[in-house]
Order: C-alpha cells, then structure tokens, then sequence
C-alpha cells in the first residue's frame, strides 16, 4: 500500500514524543518536505526541538498515518497574513514516506452518547440506547437488551460533538460482552459521517495521550 503525503490543508498534529502535541496544517508540498502553519507554539525550547526526531501525524482515507523527520522554524511571531491563530510556520522535512498507525475502521474513542436502535424486522419499535465507545468501524452500545449475534439493525446516533447532525445508519451485533454491552460493526453508513466518527475519536485519543505524557512529566 502506498501512502501519500498530507495535501495542502490537511491538518496534522506535529510530535515531540514524550513531550507534548502540537496541531497545525500543511500549506505547501514538497518533495523532502511539508511546510506547516503551526497552531500552538512549543513549552520545548525552540532548539531542543530543532534538534529531535518528530512525529507528524494525519488522517487520510486509510487511517491514521504517521511520518518521521526533523523541523525548521522559518518564522518567528504572532499573526499569518489574516490567520491569528497562526503562531509559527515551519518546516518538516521527513525521512521516509507516511506509514499506516492505525486502520480507519479501528480507531475507537470512548464516548457516552444517545444512539436509538432498533432491529430490522416488522413492527420492531426503536430503544434508546448509550454509546460505550465509537469508531469509524462500529460502536459498543448498554441498554439493548435479548439481541443475538447476527442481528441486523438500524441506528440514529445523536452528533458526538456539540451542535452537529445525527448520524444514521445500519449495522450488525458482532459480540455480546458479560455485562451485556453489545457491540455493533456498521454495515451501512455514509462516508462523509464515518470519516466524522473517525475524526472526533482521534482527537479524543489525542488528548488522552497528552494527558499521559504530561502526567508522567509532572511524576
């Protein structure tokens, strides 16, 4: 499988392992490097992070890829043009091509949400349900109650981020856990919500692995 670079516009979160996570997004696309619009200015010192080994990671239609190289800051300040929140502008020039981290359909975020289910059959009635955890693949649901493996339904799960559209779709019970969560795989959704879900549990697990990384700073 062959992965390209991010595009122009992608954003991306920049690397420091152990350290912390920086978001930005690609402005230009080079052969050996990325220029980058940097959103959040390092608490590392600029030539302590000069001088590591980085990552830069991304989604795309495989997943979430990641690529390794090195940064070079090429502009000091506040302000991008019209863009405030642009803080710096450098760039990455990587050491190989992107790599596949982790399939779309396996990134999973925990989450509780409303999610209405209802099994597709004549004269079945809706349940309202709670989400466990979600993914571009499937999610865990609590509160549906007597479903067997293999059951075929539909589902209407309230947006994961404030203010956005519900999410519809079908899907089939895959496993039963001992406490009576089921977990279901999507068998019908459109792409554009899938890439929604695989976005939104990203960035969960973004936070979680700052959260980590600074916790075991502070220790």
């Amino acid at each position: 499988m062959t992965i390209e670079s991010p595009p122009v516009a992608c954003r991306v979160t920049l690397i420091l392992p152990d350290r912390e996570m920086l978001p930005g997004r690609v402005d230009v696309v080079g052969d050996k490097a990325l220029q980058l619009a940097m959103f959040a200015t390092p608490r590392t010192p600029l030539r302590q992070v000069q001088r590591s080994r980085l990552f830069l990671e991304f989604i795309n239609e495989h997943g979430v890829c990641r690529m390794t190289g090195s940064v070079e800051a090429l502009r000091r300040g506040t302000g991008y043009g019209d863009e405030e929140d642009v803080y710096d502008v450098v760039r990455f020039t990587f050491a190989g091509p992107p790599q596949l981290l982790q399939r779309r359909e396996f990134v999973r975020s925990r989450h509780v949400g409303r999610v209405d289910m209802m099994v597709d059959a004549p004269g079945a009635v809706a349940v309202t349900c709670a989400t466990v955890d979600l993914s571009g693949g499937g999610m865990k649901v609590r509160g549906l109650e007597d479903v067997a493996v293999g059951t075929e339904l539909h589902f209407k799960l309230a947006s994961p981020v404030a203010g956005g559209t519900a999410i519809s779709g079908r899907c089939r019970a895959v496993h039963v856990t001992d406490e009576g969560a089921v977990g279901v795989q999507f068998t019908a959704i459109a792409e554009a919500d899938r890439d929604r879900l695989v976005t939104f549990a990203y960035e969960r697990e973004l936070v979680a692995r700052e959260w980590a990384m600074r916790s075991s700073a502070a220790r």
